[in-house]
């Protein structure tokens, strides 16, 4: 059976597409791929989370997953506040509507 094992680096993305054979876990295409010696902090299988003991299907796309490097709601936060320079001083209230 074909299937694809795929990770994300800081240059981008590599993966590599396997023949295992049927029945094959995603322990068995880890060692099979150039990446069984790589760390990771999680596998995921088209966005799922699986384990080692994972049984493969024909087209299954393994995923090694990195650790963050910044939590993303600080991220967002960062960039949100680089983009928009606020003036000093406290914000303005909103106006509320009268009904």
């Amino acid at each position: 059976m074909r299937i694809e094992v795929a990770r994300a680096t800081a240059a981008g993305a590599d993966s590599v597409a396997l023949d295992v054979p049927d029945g094959a876990t995603v322990a068995e295409a880890l060692a099979a791929s150039p990446f069984g010696d790589v760390s990771f902090a999680a596998l995921a299988i088209h966005g799922e989370v699986v384990k080692l003991e994972q049984h493969l299907r024909d087209g299954d796309r393994v995923e090694l997953l990195s650790s963050l490097l910044e939590d993303p709601k600080s991220a967002r936060r960062n960039r949100a506040l680089s983009n928009r320079p606020h003036p000093p001083g406290p914000r303005p209230r909103p106006r509320r509507r009268s009904v």
